[in-house]
């Protein structure tokens, strides 16, 4: 059977057309593409920052690297190196660089607790006190740890070792060590009393 002109123009027509809708479907197809391997690798990123993040909280030698950090950080622990704490500061002071930190006991004690840092639970200023016997002169701050990390001693003392300075062995077995910085202020490594208390970085304050 053949065709007439007509009918073959028509007939071409139809599939050009068809060819048409195709190319265009192609197109936004590839630019569908094109677009979800985007949205994918920000979903990838955000789910390896989470993964890090994840593994950083659930490594104690990074935890505690992360607090205390290094010798470049400065005598103060990294958490509170270039903030401004410096001996002499009034309870005032303080509390404008660690909000609560001018809550002071009459003893000269004021503790914050901390809530985002793994693996820290809690500061705890000390006050010396002025000739009127009130505590107004900054002199210490405790670093208290987090007590599930007691089984991390070790990596503990490691990462303070390496900040501060060689310790003894007999000093790491009796769970005390004290280290001598420059200016003769102190960095000091106790554990609680009760079988659950947490280890505790006592750091003298340097003057300025």
């Amino acid at each position: 059977m053949y065709l007439s002109h007509q009918s073959i123009s028509r007939f071409g027509f139809a599939i050009m057309c068809t060819m048409c809708f195709s190319t265009v479907a192609c197109t936004a197809s590839n630019q569908s593409s094109s677009t979800n391997p985007t949205a994918r690798l920000t979903s990838e990123t955000a789910s390896v920052a989470t993964q890090t993040n994840n593994t950083v909280q659930g490594n104690p030698k990074q935890q505690f690297t992360a607090i205390v950090g290094t010798q470049q950080d400065g005598w103060l622990p990294r958490v509170l190196a270039g903030k401004g704490l410096k001996k002499g500061l009034t309870p005032a002071a303080a509390g404008k660089i660690i909000p609560g930190a001018e809550q002071v006991s009459e003893y000269g004690f004021s503790k914050v607790r901390v809530r985002n840092i793994s693996g820290l639970k809690q500061y705890e200023f000390y006050y010396a006190k002025d000739d009127s016997g009130k505590p107004t002169k900054l002199e210490a701050v405790k670093l208290q740890f987090d007590p599930t990390l007691n089984q991390a001693y070790p990596d503990l003392v490691k990462v303070l070792a390496s900040k501060y300075g060689a310790v003894k062995p007999e000093d790491v077995k009796q769970q005390t060590i004290v280290w001598v910085g420059p200016e003769f202020v102190t960095a000091q490594l106790t554990k609680q009393v009760t079988d659950l208390g947490a280890y505790e970085l006592n750091v003298s304050l340097e003057k300025e």
